[in-house]
C-alpha cells in the first residue's frame, strides 16, 4: 500500500512520515511526535537500553561488583521504557493510516469488525487469518491486508514498530486499542533503493532445501530444542549442523546462503548468539570455530558485505534466513541506512530476512518460531507468516489455534499470556521482499514496486 519513510525533526522542528504510493505522488505528513522534544519516548527507551547493557556486561566481567537489585530495577526500567514507546509509535502510524484511508480494509481484514461466515477461499490460519488458494493472508471478511514497508532513518530504527499502540477512529466502535501487526504486514528496508532490491528478488520455496543451525551452549538449551522440532514436525530432510555434529562455522553458512555455492539452502533457520557491535561492521553471529582453531567463529557483517553473491545479486533468487539469534536486527551507531546482519543478509544473499531488535528469552522465542514456521508451511509468505506469529502471541491463551509444532511444548507454557509483554514478540522484525505468497516477487516488465 505504501512506502513511509519516518524522518525525524531537527532543530526543534517537527519530523515527517514521507508517505510514497503506488500511484503518488509522494506526500510528506508532518508530525509532532517526531520532533526532538515529541521523541522523548525514543531517547528514554535508548538511555534504559544502554544502562541495562552496561550492568549485564559488568555482571559478566566483574559479577561481585554488580547487585542484582540495580540489574532487576534496570530490567524493569527498560520494560518500561518499552511499553512508553510502543505507545509512542502509535503517535506516528496512526496518522498515517488515517491519511491513506484504510482503516476499514485494516480492521476487516483483522476481523475486529465482525468476520463473515463461512468465508472461502482457504483453511482458518492464525488469530482469525484464512490462507487463501494462492498463499496470501486474507480476512475473515475476503480482504486483503493492508501492507507497509518503513525505512525508519536516525534512531527511529530502534523503534519496534510492529508493536505500536494504535486507537482506532472512534466510528469503528473497536473496544480496545489495537497493536501494529494485527491490522498490517509490515516490512522494513534500510533505504528504499533496498525496497526495490528486495521486490526484484525471488523467494526459493522454504521447505526445497532447508537447513537448520543450532551453535550454542546450556544457555541456549530451547534453541536446540526449536530445531530439533522443527526438523521433526517440517523439515524432515533438513541438513543440520549441531555443535557436537557437523558443528557450522562461518564458511558453512555463507555456504548454505549461497555466497559460496552453487546451491543455496532454500531456508536458514540459524539459533545461536548475536550482537550488535559498538562499530557495525563488528556486528557478527557467533559459531563454531574451523577446525583446529581456538577463534574465529564469528560471521560478521563485514563478512557478510565482502562475500560475493552467485549471478546477479539483483534479480536472483534468495533463501529466507531466520536468525534467532539476539541482537540480529540491532545496529547501536550509524541508524541511518542501518547495517545490521538482517538487513545485510537481504543486501547480498536472501530473498527474506526475519531478526530481532534485542535480546530475547530463548523458551518464549522457541514458541513463536515454531507458529512463524507452521505458518510458513501453510502458505504464508515470510512477512505474512510473522505477522501471523506474533498475531499468535497476541491472542489470549484459550483462544489460540492449535499449531503442530507445539504438541511437545508444556501446557504452563502454552498457558502464559503475552498480550501485555512485548518484549517476548516484538523483537523480531521482517527485511525483504514485502510481496504476498501470490504475488510474483520479480515484477514483471513494466510493472511498478
Amino acid at each position: 500500500d505504501a512506502l513511509l519513510y519516518l524522518v525525524p525533526g531537527v532543530d526543534g522542528t517537527d519530523g515527517a512520515v514521507l508517505v510514497v504510493t503506488r500511484d503518488g505522488p509522494a506526500e510528506a505528513l508532518p508530525l509532532p511526535a517526531l520532533a526532538p522534544a515529541g521523541r522523548a519516548p525514543v531517547a528514554e527507551y535508548l538511555e534504559a537500553g544502554a544502562h541495562r547493557q552496561r550492568l549485564e556486561t559488568a555482571a559478566l566481567d566483574t559479577p561481585d561488583t554488580v547487585n542484582p537489585r540495580d540489574t532487576g530495577r534496570a530490567e524493569r526500567r527498560w520494560l518500561g521504557a518499552l511499553d512508553g514507546m510502543c505507545g509512542w509509535a502509535g503517535e506516528v502510524l496512526g496518522p498515517v493510516l488515517d491519511h491513506l484511508g484504510v482503516w476499514d480494509r485494516a480492521l476487516g481484514e483483522a476481523g475486529l469488525l465482525g468476520a463473515l461466515d463461512g468465508a472461502s477461499g482457504g483453511a482458518s490460519g492464525e488469530a482469525g487469518e484464512i490462507v487463501g488458494g494462492a498463499g496470501q493472508a486474507v480476512g475473515a471478511d475476503g480482504t486483503r491486508a493492508v501492507r507497509l514497508v518503513l525505512v525508519p532513518c536516525g534512531e527511529l530504527g530502534v523503534v519496534p514498530w510492529q508493536a505500536a499502540v494504535l486507537t482506532p477512529p472512534a466510528v469503528y466502535d473497536v473496544p480496545r486499542p489495537v497493536r501494529a501487526c494485527e491490522v498490517a504486514v509490515l516490512t522494513h528496508a534500510a533505504s528504499g533503493r533496498e525496497f526495490l532490491r528486495a521486490a526484484a528478488r525471488r523467494r526459493m520455496p522454504p521447505a526445497e532445501r532447508p537447513a537448520l543451525v543450532f551453535h550454542g551452549t546450556d544457555d541456549l538449551e530451547w534453541a536446540e530444542d526449536e530445531i530439533e522440532t522443527l526438523a521433526e514436525v517440517h523439515y524432515p530432510h533438513a541438513v543440520i549442523h549441531r555443535p557436537d555434529e557437523d558443528p557450522a562455522t562461518p564458511e558453512t553458512v555463507l555456504a548454505l546462503l549461497g555466497g559460496r555455492a552453487d546451491s543455496p539452502a532454500s531456508l536458514v533457520h540459524i539459533a545461536c548468539h548475536g550482537l550488535a557491535g559498538p562499530d557495525p561492521t563488528r556486528s557478527a553471529l557467533h559459531l563454531a570455530a574451523p577446525a583446529g582453531a581456538a577463534t574465529g567463529g564469528a560471521l560478521t557483517l563485514s563478512t557478510l558485505l565482502e562475500t560475493p553473491a552467485e549471478g546477479d545479486a539483483f534479480r536472483s533468487a534468495g533463501p529466507l534466513v531466520v536468525c534467532g539469534g539476539c541482537e540480529t536486527d540491532l545496529t547501536t551507531r550509524d541508524h541511518d541506512e542501518a547495517l545490521t546482519v538482517t538487513s545485510v543478509m537481504v543486501h547480498r544473499l536472501a530473498a527474506d530476512a526475519v531478526g530481532s531488535r534485542w535480546k530475547v528469552d530463548d523458551m518464549r522465542s522457541e514458541v513463536l518460531m515454531l507458529v512463524l514456521h507452521d505458518a510458513l508451511a501453510r502458505g504464508l509468505a515470510p512477512p505474512d507468516a510473522l505477522r501471523a506469529a506474533q498475531r499468535w502471541m497476541l491472542t489470549a491463551p484459550g483462544e489460540r489455534p492449535p499449531v503442530r509444532a507445539l504438541k511437545h511444548v508444556s501446557a504452563r507454557r502454552l498457558a502464559e499470556d503475552f498480550q501485555g509483554r512485548p518484549d517476548t514478540w516484538a523483537a523480531f522484525v521482517h527485511h525483504g521482499n514485502p510481496a504476498p505468497a501470490a504475488r510474483s516477487a520479480r515484477p514483471e516488465e513494466g510493472e511498478r514496486v
